[in-house]
């Protein structure tokens, strides 16, 4: 797959944003606030970040166009990452330095009301192996039996998410748009806590370490 799988279970907290640079203080990381996923039914928890975000665009739209998109904003620096799907394609992006946690989804929510965009979201920076980390537009639903899949599809269509493709019979990778309940992040920890699937759980993008 496009992205490094990771099998775990994002919850949104809904903490403010608080600028944690001293936290990191020999690092270039700048946080907003945390966000926690659950391994092995423990919280794992994720500084989100100030400097980097994820844009997913609703068609399959090629590095060129995304990046002429994105210069009309002026608190997007560059495009560090750019991937194509089969029906869409997202971009990782650096945001401007001074940019303050106060303005951090205030921005990105300008950019998410592009029609051509479908979701953005700020990345995360994990302390182990040092590295960002971010939400796309897919998560991946473990079911408890192959009968659950009448469930799945329930959910589905309340809250507006789509069927890809199943692994195996009892897992499938789900996709959201601009129009489902919720992002990738809290459609799995929607699935999550239904109660009612062995596990759901986002796909997460790997950006790499960040002392490289």
């Amino acid at each position: 797959m496009r992205k490094t799988l990771i099998l775990s279970m994002l919850v949104l907290t809904g903490i403010s944003c608080v600028d944690d640079k001293a936290s990191y203080p020999n690092t270039p990381f700048r946080s907003c606030g945390e966000e926690f996923y659950y391994f092995e039914n423990k919280p794992i928890h994720l500084k989100k970040s100030v400097d980097r975000a994820t844009v997913g665009f609703n068609a399959r739209i090629n590095r060129n166009d995304a990046e002429q998109l994105l210069s009309a904003y002026s608190f997007v620096t560059s495009l560090d990452g750019f991937f194509m799907e089969e029906e869409s394609s997202v971009a990782i992006i650096s945001l401007e330095k001074d940019l303050s946690c106060a303005y951090l989804d205030q921005d990105l929510g300008k950019l998410a009301l592009n029609e051509r965009v479908s979701f953005t979201h700020c990345m995360f920076f994990r302390e182990y192996r040092d590295i960002f980390i971010g939400i796309g537009d897919q998560f991946i639903v473990g079911l408890k039996s192959v009968r659950d899949t009448v469930v799945l599809r329930e959910l589905t269509q309340q809250t507006r998410t789509r069927i890809v493709k199943p692994l195996d019979s009892q897992t499938y990778i789900l996709r959201v748009n601009a129009g489902s309940t919720g992002n990738a992040l809290y459609m799995a920890n929607y699935f999550h806590d239904s109660g009612r699937f062995k596990y759901a759980e986002p796909d997460f993008i790997n950006f790499g370490n960040l002392f490289d």
